[in-house]
């Protein structure tokens, strides 16, 4: 018999609900279901006890090749007597069907693995904005294509399923993109158009 919920968790179970239901979503879809674990519900239940406030619940990124999605819940930072503040965090495995699979607990999104160095504070640029040099020299394995080439072939059905087209046309294989700007001389507007492939070529089909 499951022990019964306490005032926090029923209180955390009605937010991540009510979230699901908005437009404007703030937390993971998987949340509601990975609080339901009993392993979760009791790694969150310890640190309740303790007046633990939770920072944020978010996703990681899909591993394509095992079909796993990772959700860490991190807790505000314990301050100690010396040293900078603790971090109090779990991650938490899940399979497609919102199972759960996995618990790491602790868990240390700034460094999850300690043997080496810590994440970086920033990502990387936008696609749009991060043009690599020699982009035309690089060479990638079908292994790593593939995940890209399956992503661009669905993005691409939902587009043409959204505007009820054949898009993109039949033998298309790569994506551009073009800008232009428009500056009013004397009442007429000058248009300078220009075409760049924001870096390497795309593959989609």
């Amino acid at each position: 018999m499951s022990k019964p919920r306490s005032a926090r968790l029923e209180e955390l179970h009605a937010l991540l609900k009510n979230d699901w239901k908005g437009r404007y979503k703030k937390y993971p879809d998987q949340a509601i279901f990975a609080i339901s674990d009993s392993r979760i519900a009791d790694a969150l239940e310890k640190r309740f006890e303790k007046n633990g406030l939770i920072k944020d619940i978010r996703s990681l990124h899909y591993d394509f090749y095992n079909g796993l999605n990772s959700l860490c819940f991190e807790f505000m930072a314990i301050t100690g007597n010396t040293g900078p503040p603790s971090r109090d965090a779990f991650l938490v495995i899940m399979d497609g069907d919102c199972n759960v699979v996995g618990l790491r607990d602790p868990f240390d999104p700034a460094q999850p693995n300690t043997s080496v160095p810590p994440l970086p504070n920033e990502g990387e640029l936008p696609f749009v904005l991060y043009q690599p040099s020699e982009s035309e020299n690089l060479i990638f394995s079908e292994q790593e294509m593939f995940p890209e080439q399956v992503r661009s072939r669905e993005f691409f059905k939902k587009l043409t399923a959204a505007a009820g087209s054949d898009w993109p046309p039949e033998g298309w294989t790569e994506t551009a993109c073009s800008y232009w700007t428009h500056t009013l001389v004397c009442k007429d507007a000058y248009n300078d158009k220009n075409a760049d492939d924001s870096g390497p070529t795309i593959i989609i089909a």
